[in-house]
């Protein structure tokens, strides 16, 4: 991106050339010699020092303009018109567009229609005698509103800015509120878990530890008791096994097997399509690579990730789109590919923790996952988990 200091300075020379020529116009309409050698030393020092001002027009914007009109003035004073009003124009927008100061703002633009009153006087004075009627002639009018409608130009272009830099402050400031109540929103969930877990689990095992401890101790000299104390163990494992089931019923409604069977994995993937195939889903599987002999984790997690991928399609698309499971096993990972032509509409769910909890399998095994819509209105769920070892 092009340095706003370098722009300054081709502006500030492009002005000096423009505030050259008009002289030398100004100078032949009137019939004086019009060459760079007959101009005065005092034309060519007021010039340049008014152009090289607008080099800080965006970080001394009054300064500036302060030193565009004196050169002006003087300038004026000398007898040379109609060269300083360009680089007045662009000083007079950089106030409206940089300047803070409100008053000062405004002071300025009255200078500037002062001078440009003055300057059009000027011009008509060879025309006409300076009575009062020439003290507001039509050109006065046109001269004092370009004047004020450069200004006021910078004026708006800065409020939009502002208004443009304060929705991006906003919108930032409502992304940080949001990731804090996602944060807060994770770590109580994580809370009440934990607490869950302890008052359900924690009294039955403590319970079951302090009756192992009783019969280890009477095993001996009390046969009975200790086959009491054996007993109540039992039940104590089944409630706690009881309540376990319920609180993981709780946290995973969505899982319709609540036996606590053998974890599914790849292997388990033609299975599961087959099931979203009769559910109506049009599903293109490609499997590359060997299946089998996955670490348990590897194996699980990748059959969870196509399994959440499946149920968001369903979910948000309908059984009207079609999907497309592809994996891809190797010696380095597994690479999981789930797309579909139906979830365009479907962004990131608001509410519900799918792509949260895929996310998060894949970050435990030290892999990565991203999800999100894709050119011609799709949806694609990339995952890669690595192998560090794998089963024989």
């Amino acid at each position: 991106m092009r340095s706003p200091r370098v722009a300054d300075s081709a502006l500030a020379l492009l002005i000096l050339l423009a505030t050259v020529l008009a002289r030398l116009f100004h100078s032949g309409q009137n019939g004086a010699s019009g060459s760079l050698s007959t101009m005065p030393l005092s034309a060519w020092l007021l010039f340049f020092v008014g152009s090289i001002a607008l080099l800080w027009r965006r970080s001394l914007p009054l300064t500036a303009h302060t030193v565009v009109l004196v050169c002006s003035a003087l300038s004026m004073s000398f007898g040379y018109f109609d060269g300083p009003l360009i680089a007045i124009m662009v000083s007079l927008y950089s106030v409206g567009r940089y300047a803070s100061n409100r008053q000062l703002s405004y002071f300025g633009v009255a200078m500037a229609i002062v001078l440009a009153a003055v300057d059009t006087l000027a011009n008509s004075w060879p025309l006409r005698p300076p009575t009062v009627d020439a003290l507001v002639p039509s050109e006065f009018v046109t001269s004092a509103l370009i004047t004020f409608l450069t200004w006021y130009a910078g004026k708006r272009v800065r409020a939009r800015s502002e208004y443009v830099a304060l929705l991006r402050q906003r919108a930032a400031q409502l992304e940080r509120e949001k990731e804090a109540d996602s944060q807060r929103a994770v770590e109580q969930e994580r809370t009440r878990i934990a607490r869950e877990l302890h008052d359900v689990v924690a009294h039955q095992v403590s319970l079951m530890t302090v009756q192992a401890g009783a019969a280890k101790t009477v095993a001996t000299s009390n046969p009975s008791a200790s086959l009491k104390a054996i007993e109540a163990i039992e039940q104590a494992g089944h409630q706690a096994l009881d309540e376990l089931r319920h609180l993981l019923g709780v946290l995973r409604p969505a899982s319709g097997a609540s036996e606590l069977g053998p974890q599914p994995d790849l292997s388990d993937l033609t299975t599961l399509i087959e099931r979203s195939r009769a559910a109506g889903l049009s599903i293109e599987l490609d499997i590359e690579g060997e299946v089998y002999g996955l670490p348990l984790r590897v194996g699980m997690s990748a059959y969870r990730i196509v399994q959440e991928s499946l149920t968001n399609v369903l979910k948000h698309a309908g059984i009207k789109a079609r999907a497309r499971v592809r994996v891809r096993v190797s010696d380095v990972g597994v690479d999981i590919h789930v797309w579909n032509d139906g979830c365009n509409s479907a962004v990131l769910p608001e509410s519900g923790h799918g792509i949260a909890g895929m996310t998060e399998r894949a970050n435990l095994l030290g892999g990565t996952l991203t999800a999100g819509p894709q050119p011609a209105e799709s949806f694609a769920v990339l995952a890669h988990l690595p192998i560090k070892e794998r089963l024989m």
